[in-house]
């Protein structure tokens, strides 16, 4: 008898759980498929330094998965909540019919369960669909040539889900008992629903002041966190900075309706027409209602979409970055700089010598980097630089003549430049000289090189990787000279650059490479170093694909989160506005739907106020500290951000779907 009392219950209320259900589901879905990935052959196909990454992302998502958990409390506490107030008045109807308030949980317990292992189900059903879906874009990231099946079942995901519904079935259960511990069901019936602020005054004035100072104080802070450069005060001053804004933001929503509706009403045209007053009033009782909350979500919808945009954008930049500064399959370095200047033998005698197989490689060669006698702080403003280059204007400008320049274009595939007796090129491909360099061809410069006066031949900058290092921190300006000028200068470096064979033994290579490095040091200086293709992509992509994932999941659950609050907030008023909507049915009004939609999406649209400027502010400051600190410039790329704007318009759509079904069983 009772379990189908329960059962009648869920299937009558689906409507009501429908929010939630859906919500629980979709964090079902992502926490198996997000922590089952690490352990997807995908991954396991990969070796070296994508290896480690993955053990890496396995490992933050062992921790971000409980995290996760208590997020999902927090929202199975708040989403009772709500179906405790929309049920208050049939659960005081089962006590004057004589049940008893054990037996009373009991029921209200167990719909939640049954709604929660439901949505455990389809979640799961979903995370496997959407862990194929990850383990191939993880394929395409991380570059890993898996051929095998994606379909896949990952045991300790399943069991981490089993742990979440027994951990929030667990606080269902107790939340419910301690809610009715000392509670009168009876009273329920006639519980007042209505909830004063108590950070408003009631004098208008100082709501009107309190919300002017808020806005002040928003307005700084978001300029504050847009300029990397004051990134610096939040050591310090962090935790106080960080409580202002918090609580301007709160106090923004607190005093937000009563400002703005005064402030319309100023304008008779707008407030009076059709049902301006009506919607405005509406809204704006829900915002005040809600404010801390609405102040939360705000916070968490702007860092949702940070994480995604910063995410996002940073992965863009690296890929990009790579088919840049990866001409070629490898690059050796020899240095004759220093202790080693003694080093007369080239790279490509140095590996015969040392019986390298060149079968492996399809075309090479060898070019000569030379020191010139100027510094960079002769020719640059070194007072801007990265506090990476904080050293470089004591450090040698590197020469290279025209003719090596053009082997390595040539080995890339260009065409070749030409230059004048006379002339020099500058060639720099990092953008932390970039604004310098710029500046310095602008002047046209005439510099003495040895004994010869060379002036600028173009003030076009080259940009060719002639020897590969590292993504983005490659050339910070090199002399493209005559090859007479050379002459007589003291040799630098020397570099040797080849492509592979299509079926090149890279595990060969790889050994070769890393002992020659080991085998020629000279005191503490190693006189070869090397860099791969590979290696270059298995370190930028890796590590950048590792970051993105994590804060994508990151970012989606928080957005969930977020908009399943929104949707409940929006549900709850609904129900509440019963009686206004029908007032203004009987009054003539034919466009219930029309304000219902509107309501929704305008209350929706409440928390991006204050999270959409806050996003922008914290992206652009974000991707600045990136730029000056981490020695990688991001440019914005909003294209993850269709991520968010899709479950936005989403969750809108299910909301007034919903609160439209509800108005009519409400109305039966």
């Amino acid at each position: 008898m009772l379990f189908n009392l329960i059962l009648r219950n869920v299937k009558r209320n689906l409507q009501v759980y429908l929010i939630y259900f859906l919500s629980l589901s979709i964090i079902y879905a992502l926490l198996y498929a997000f922590n089952a990935v690490p352990h997807h052959p995908v991954m396991g196909s990969l070796s070296g330094a994508k290896a480690n990454m993955t053990n890496i992302f396995g490992q933050y998502m062992g921790i971000l998965a409980y995290v996760i958990i208590m997020i999902v409390i927090f929202l199975v506490v708040y989403s009772t909540n709500f179906v405790l107030k929309r049920r208050k008045k049939e659960l005081g109807l089962y006590s004057v019919l004589g049940m008893r308030t054990p037996k009373i949980v009991s029921i209200l317990s167990f719909e939640t369960l049954i709604i929660n292992l439901l949505s455990l189900a389809l979640g799961l059903c979903v995370g496997t669909g959407f862990l194929s879906i990850l383990a191939k874009i993880a394929d395409i990231m991380f570059q890993s040539g898996y051929t095998g099946g994606l379909f896949y079942i990952d045991l300790p995901s399943i069991l981490l889900l089993v742990i979440a519904y027994g951990l929030t079935s667990f606080i269902i259960v107790l939340m419910n008992i301690l809610t009715f511990r000392k509670k009168r069901l009876i009273s329920l019936i006639t519980e007042y629903e209505g909830s004063d602020s108590i950070l408003v005054a009631n004098n208008r004035f100082v709501v009107l002041c309190e919300f002017i100072i808020s806005v002040v104080v928003i307005v700084f802070s978001l300029f504050f966190v847009s300029n990397e450069q004051n990134f610096q005060y939040f050591k310090g001053w962090g935790v106080l900075l960080v409580l202002a804004f918090v609580l301007a933001v709160i106090f923004f929503y607190s005093t937000m309706g009563d400002a703005m509706v005064r402030i319309i009403k100023r304008f008779d045209s707008i407030y009076f027409h059709k049902y301006n007053s009506f919607k405005v009033r509406q809204l704006f009782k829900q915002a005040d209602q809600n404010a801390i909350t609405i102040a939360i979500l705000s916070f968490c919808m702007a860092l949702s979409m940070t994480l995604l945009t910063v995410s996002g954008s940073a992965y863009n930049a690296v890929s990009n970055e790579l088919q840049k500064y990866i001409p070629y399959s490898m690059s050796i370095i020899q240095s004759v700089d220093g202790s080693n200047s003694m080093v007369s033998i080239s790279i490509k005698s140095k590996l015969r010598e040392d019986s390298f197989d060149f079968s492996n490689i399809k075309k090479d060669t060898e070019i000569t980097i030379y020191a010139s006698n100027l510094l960079y702080k002769d020719v640059l403003d070194t007072s801007q630089l990265w506090s990476l280059d904080k050293d470089l204007g004591n450090r040698t400008v590197p020469i290279i003549s025209v003719s090596d320049y053009n082997k390595t274009l040539s080995l890339q595939g260009k065409k070749g430049i030409s230059l004048n007796d006379g002339e020099y090129f500058v060639n720099a491909n990092y953008k932390g000289t970039e604004k310098q360099i710029q500046k310095f061809v602008k002047s046209t410069k005439t510099l003495l090189i040895g004994n010869q006066k060379l002036k600028l031949a173009s003030p076009q900058v080259l940009s060719n990787v002639y020897v590969m290092t590292s993504v983005g921190n490659n050339d910070r300006g090199t002399l493209v000279v005559p090859d007479n000028t050379v002459d007589g200068l003291s040799i630098y470096q020397r570099n040797y650059d080849a492509i592979y064979r299509k079926n090149a033994n890279k595990d060969y290579i790889k050994d070769f490479l890393e002992h020659l490095k080991k085998e020629d040091v000279v005191g503490n200086e190693q006189t070869y170093v090397y860099q791969t293709k590979d290696r270059l992509i298995n370190m930028y992509l890796g590590f950048v694909g590792v970051v993105v994932l994590v804060l994508i999941f990151v970012g989606l659950i928080f957005t969930i989160i977020s908009l399943s609050i929104l949707s409940i907030q929006t549900l709850a008023s609904t129900l509440d506005s019963q009686r206004d909507y029908d007032i203004l049915f009987l009054l003539g009004s034919k466009q219930n739907r029309g304000l219902l939609f509107q309501q929704i999406l305008f209350y929706f649209l409440v928390p991006e106020l204050i999270g959409l400027p806050a996003f922008i502010a914290l992206s652009k400051g974000m991707l600045g500290y990136f730029a000056n600190y981490a020695n990688t410039e991001v440019d914005f790329n909003f294209s993850y951000l269709m991520i968010y704007w899709l479950l936005f318009g989403l969750y809108i759509a299910f909301t007034y779907t919903i609160s439209l079904r509800l108005l009519r069983t409400e109305k039966r």
